[in-house]
């Protein structure tokens, strides 16, 4: 059999809710070592203890998120980025080229299907074109539309 080569992956918001089941079956694969870097805005929580490195990061829907977290893949030769929180996925999925330069994969899907999917306008707008079936909807875009959408 061949021998798999060692990781290191960053979990991001490693102090959600999840987090300790995920940090389980990552620490759970005996075919390999994972280290396991935690990284969150909070520092309490459960998961940041379970890691084996955490390191604070700004929320990720803020703009020096993504540069954080690439910084940290840089410097620590990080194989794979699991974001585990929906602003994560939508900031690093627009730089998933960005990180496979360094030779870092961001486990999420293309930036134009994780911006549909996370914008239920945009989504049933797609479907729709596809010709796919659909409830029928209204995207309002002020007050006075949404209104008229309600009657």
């Amino acid at each position: 059999m061949k021998e798999l080569n060692d990781l290191t992956v960053v979990l991001t918001a490693c102090n959600g809710l999840i987090s300790p089941s995920q940090i389980a079956g990552l620490n759970s694969v005996r075919e390999r070592d994972i280290r396991i870097i935690g990284t969150d805005a909070q520092t309490q929580g459960a998961g940041s203890k379970l890691v084996d490195e955490f390191v604070q990061v700004p929320n990720g829907n803020e703009t020096k998120y993504t540069d954080s977290i690439y910084r940290l893949c840089a410097s620590e030769g990080v194989d794979v980025v699991l974001p585990a929180s929906d602003s994560e996925v939508h900031s690093l999925s627009a730089e998933k080229d960005r990180f496979q330069e360094i030779g870092t994969t961001v486990v999420a899907n293309n930036h134009s299907v994780v911006d549909r999917a996370g914008d239920k306008g945009k989504f049933l707008e797609y479907i729709s074109s596809q010709g796919l079936p659909c409830a029928g909807y209204r995207i309002p875009t002020d007050i006075s539309a949404f209104r008229t959408a309600c009657k």
